[in-house]
């Protein structure tokens, strides 16, 4: 049984996997991303609104909100402890 010889090209091409060009795989900002996390990390059972609502009127929230956007924590306040943890993981956004 002989096989069809294919040129070094093929050879090489079939050995490489494909090289996807830079600007595609940054083509999507961060902040893109973080909407898209964020619209898919909603329960089923609640929508975006009701928690930008619920935010707005906790007091606590509103005071985790302003540490990102203000990028300080006060070390003593109880409140944030908790959220000081996985300050590194929260965002801002300022839309309405």
């Amino acid at each position: 049984m002989r096989h069809k010889q294919t040129s070094s090209r093929h050879r090489q091409l079939s050995r490489h996997p494909a090289v996807i060009e830079r600007e595609q795989i940054t083509s999507t900002s961060a902040e893109e991303y973080v909407n898209y996390v964020t619209n898919c990390s909603v329960p089923k059972s609640m929508t975006l609104d009701e928690i930008k609502k619920v935010t707005h009127n906790d007091p606590v929230l509103q005071k985790v909100k302003k540490c990102p956007k203000e990028g300080k924590w006060d070390e003593n306040d109880p409140d944030l402890k908790p959220f000081r943890l996985c300050a590194d993981e929260l965002t801002y956004n300022a839309s309405p």
